[in-house]
């Protein structure tokens, strides 16, 4: 009977040794995630998150101060524009399932042949078709929290540097052809919100929507632009 005790004893002693706490072993075995009691309390616990993002920007060009000389802008359609982009997820703090941390990434869209209309030299109203490359990097805080092993709801905020470069065409009744092509860059905010469901361990799939203001300052015969962004992106995240 004191040998199986012993016995008894000493497997015990060797099973928590290695699996550690029974319940991270426990959720460990179904393939969830364990969660320390603090941020930084489980080596194991690596919350960084890298996604790829791919979607559509919708694009309201707000104003675009053109040269006087070659008359001046007076209003654009709403465009559809195809994006893509790539952001990072650091975490600084938290506890459990909520996280507060710094991210950062990048966006790049284009679009050719959007409508817009200039009031020419004469003062008539003429369309203009618009060529426009956008490319931005922002960086800014957020915060995420998780809802079982599963699911994961983060936002975002802060400063974005966008990147432009533009060709604007029209024909005026009396300069005829007018052609404009300028780059600059410019800066503005950001917000996002999005959301993803854990496919495999370390990997989600989600959706995310992303607001953009910003104003360009091309400098040349276009002194500047103001731009508004709604974007709807599918995201894919690898964390690790």
């Amino acid at each position: 009977m004191r040998a199986r005790l012993a016995l008894l004893t000493i497997l015990s002693a060797s099973g928590c040794a290695a699996t550690g706490d029974p319940l991270q072993h426990y959720q460990s075995a179904l393939g969830g995630r364990s969660y320390p009691s603090t941020f930084g309390g489980d080596a194991n616990r690596q919350p960084t998150h890298v996604q790829g993002m791919l979607g559509a920007s919708y694009l309201n060009i707000q104003n675009i101060d053109i040269d006087p000389s070659l008359g001046s802008f007076a209003s654009s359609d709403e465009t559809e524009m195809p994006l893509i982009g790539g952001a990072a997820q650091l975490p600084l703090g938290g506890e459990h399932r909520i996280h507060i941390g710094l991210e950062g990434g990048f966006t790049l869209g284009w679009q050719g042949n959007i409508e817009a209309f200039a009031f020419g030299s004469n003062g008539a109203v003429v369309v203009a078709d618009t060529d426009l490359w956008l490319t931005d990097l922002f960086g800014g805080v957020y915060g995420d929290i998780e809802l079982g092993d599963r699911l994961r709801i983060y936002a975002g905020v802060g400063p974005t540097l966008q990147f432009g470069s533009i060709d604007y065409d029209y024909d005026d009744p009396v300069l005829g052809h007018v052609s404009i092509n300028d780059d600059g860059f410019g800066t503005g905010y950001y917000s996002r919100i999005g959301i993803e469901f854990t496919i495999s361990p370390g990997m989600a799939i989600g959706a995310s929507y992303r607001y953009v203001d910003s104003n360009i300052d091309f400098g040349g015969q276009i002194s500047d632009m103001d731009l508004k962004q709604d974007q709807y992106m599918l995201t894919c995240t690898q964390s690790f």
